[in-house]
Parts: structure tokens; sequence; C-alpha cells
């Protein structure tokens, strides 16, 4: 049966392993609690104080409601999450390492600093999220929903990212290492600085994106949409773009040595960048082979 514990005084409170489906806690101080491997299935937790390094380790969140909960350095360890609403939850310093937030929101949720390595994130919402210096290695974040998001300086080396929608995101600095973004929004996005060396971008919609001075060294932009795309300063050794119209992109000083421009289409904006794809400076006239 469920219970009504909210704006309750429930600080360091030890709730391991019990059932607390759909119970409301919502206002509630849970500073220092232990839900350790609870059921909290349905329940309400919107507004409360869950920091501290509350414990959340296996505890099942799912269809759970977090809205503007404090969860400053939470433990959500392989915690799920699974339809959770955290909509402007803060989750700075918690540790979500392999927790399950597939269709999780995350609409305004404040998540710097956080640790999200192999959580699945699979169709999660996290519009206009603020996220800086987290980590999201080998996430998976397939059809996530991420726009006008802050997601600078955030860790996402080999993480999936198939489809997802970062149209207007801020990644300035992220390093997205071997990360697969294939099909993947970034239209408007600010990936400048950022580390792409090895990265599958593979018909991803980059069209007014601005990659100033980013690392694409050996990635795969077969097929991807350029349009307007920012590549000044940019290093392009050994990437693959064939196939790829380079018509109206920008490579002032970009670097192109080794790159493969197999029928991918191109003018002169080539000739402003620093090396060409046979390691020769600008020249008029030249001709990808």
């Amino acid at each position: 049966m469920a219970e009504n514990f909210s704006k309750q005084n429930l600080s360091g409170r030890n709730f391991e392993r019990q059932n607390l489906s759909s119970h409301n806690f919502s206002g509630s101080n849970l500073t220092g609690a232990n839900f350790t491997g609870a059921n909290l299935t349905g329940a309400d937790l919107s507004y409360a104080d869950l920091s501290s390094a509350v414990l959340l380790e296996e505890a099942d969140l799912h269809n759970a409601n977090l809205t503007g909960a404090k969860l400053h350095g939470a433990a959500l360890h392989f915690a799920n999450l699974t339809n959770a609403n955290l909509n402007s939850a803060d989750l700075f310093c918690a540790d979500l390492s392999r927790a399950t937030l597939t269709n999780t929101d995350l609409t305004q949720a404040i998540l710097s600093r956080a640790n999200f390595s192999g959580a699945n994130l699979f169709r999660a919402n996290l519009t206009r999220a603020v996220v800086y210096d987290s980590i999201f290695a080998n996430a998976n974040l397939t059809d996530a929903i991420a726009p006008y998001a802050s997601l600078r300086s955030t860790n996402f080396s080999h993480a999936t990212l198939i489809c997802a929608a970062l149209h207007d995101a801020n990644l300035t600095a992220a390093d997205l290492t071997e990360a697969n973004l294939r099909g993947a929004n970034l239209t408007n996005a600010w990936p400048n600085f950022a580390k792409l060396h090895g990265a599958d971008l593979r018909a991803a919609n980059l069209t007014n994106a601005n990659l100033t001075g980013t690392d694409l060294t050996d990635a795969v932009l077969c097929e991807a949409l350029l349009t307007n795309s920012d590549f000044t300063g940019a290093n392009l050794t050994g990437a693959n773009l064939n196939g790829t119209d380079l018509r109206s992109a920008i490579f002032t000083n970009s670097i192109l040595t080794n790159a493969l421009l197999s029928r991918a289409e191109f003018g002169e904006n080539l000739l402003s960048s620093r090396f060409l794809p046979d390691g020769s400076a600008p020249r008029s006239g030249y001709e990808a082979k």
C-alpha cells in the first residue's frame, strides 16, 4: 500500500531493498538515506533532497517522478530509471554508471561532472540539459534528444549516438573519439575544438555546424550533409569524405592530408586549406586523385 512521506525529514533513513512502490516522498529531506535495491516504481520524489551521497544503487525507479529533485553526488550505479521524470533535477557529480535511462526525461537537468559511463540512454530527452565535464564514455545514446544542450568538455568517447538529435547543441571541446554518430542531427551545433578522431559521422547532418579547430583525423563523413559547415583550422588528416558534397563548406587553414575524396563534390573552397589530400600546399586547378 502506497504511503505518504511528503515534506518529512527522513535524513539518513535506511530503506534498503524495501518495497516503496508509488510512495510519496515529494519535498522530503532524504539526505544520506539508503535506497540500495529498493523498489521505487512510480514513486513521487519530486523536489526531494536526495543529496549528500544518498545510495540508490540498483534501485528500481522506473516511472518515478524526480522532477526538480536534488541528487548531488547520489549513487545511482546500475539503477533503473526507465521512463522516469528528472526534468530540472540536479545530478551534479552523481554516479549513473551502467544505469538504465531508456526514455528518461532529463530536460533542463543539471548533469555536470556526472558519470554516465556505460549507461543506456536510448531515446532519453536531454533538451537544454546542462552537461559540463561529464562522462558518457561507452554509453548508448541512440535516438537521444539533446537539442540546445550544453555538452561542453564532456567525454563521449566510444559512445553510440546513432540518429541522436544534437541540433544547436554546444559540444565545444567535447571528446567524441571513435563515437558512432551515424545519421545524427548536428545542425547548427558547436563541436568546435572537439575530438572526433575516428568518429563515424556517416550520413550525419552537419549543416551550419561550427567545427573550427576540431580533430577529425581518420573520421568517416561519407555522405554527410555539410552545407555551410565551418572546418576552419580543423584537422581532417585521413578523413573519409567519399561521396560528400563539400562545395559550400569552409576549409580555411584546415588540414586535408590523405583525406579520401572519391565521388566528393568540391570547388575552389579547398584551396583555402593549409594542406590538400596529397599533402601539397593549395594550388589552382587541384583535382582529387
